[in-house]
């Protein structure tokens, strides 16, 4: 199963603005933010670190760099996996 995300939110004050929360704008942000401190994204930057989720995954693969999803959210795939794998609820 595919699954995307996207997100779009609309100023209720203002009709012209409306912010996008998908992969390729969060990219495009990414680059933006890096360029104001004068560095080059694809020189200075060598992984994103955030939540492993699809959207993060592809933002980093957007921009072709690694993803390292955080400690604590791979802690808890591990541990359900174990469980998984090495207790049978059948018995």
């Amino acid at each position: 199963m595919k699954m995307t995300c996207k997100f779009e939110i609309t100023n209720c004050n203002s009709t012209e603005e409306t912010i996008k929360f998908d992969s390729e704008t969060h990219a495009e942000q990414s680059r933006e933010i890096i360029s104001i401190f004068n560095a080059d994204l694809d020189n200075w930057v060598v992984a994103r670190i955030a939540v492993y989720c699809p959207l993060n995954r592809k933002i980093a693969r957007l921009l072709s760099i690694s993803h390292i999803g955080c400690f604590n959210h791979r802690q808890i795939m591990q541990a359900e996996n174990f469980v998984q794998e090495n207790i049978n609820y059948s018995e």
